[in-house]
């Protein structure tokens, strides 16, 4: 499954859209339950039930160590910290905006 997920994330990347650590969970699951089908296709049995599988924050921290992908975390902090900037800054400019035409 890492493998898998690796690959769609080289490919997002190559793409240019960004991947955060939510997607990459969601993608996660998504994967396992692929795997899952098809292998309870092959075995006959129904996928239905069985063993889950969630991708807490413990997988994706474990999953970064396995894979070495830790620019996608300090990727997502530093659009957080650029999005937090630039709100500071459209309040300022709208601020200045008001106070000029009064």
């Amino acid at each position: 499954m890492d493998q898998l997920l690796l690959l769609w994330i080289k490919e997002k990347q190559l793409a240019g859209d960004f991947v955060s650590e939510a997607t990459i969970c969601e993608r996660a699951g998504a994967i396992f339950q692929d795997l899952k089908r098809d292998v309870t296709e092959m075995d006959g049995e129904s996928s239905q039930g069985g063993e889950g599988f969630k991708a807490s924050r413990g997988w994706f921290d474990n999953f970064k160590k396995r894979s070495g992908i830790h620019s996608v975390i300090v990727m997502e902090k530093h659009l957080v910290e650029i999005l937090r900037r630039l709100k500071i800054s459209l309040m300022f400019l709208k601020n200045s905006l008001v106070k000029k035409d009064t």
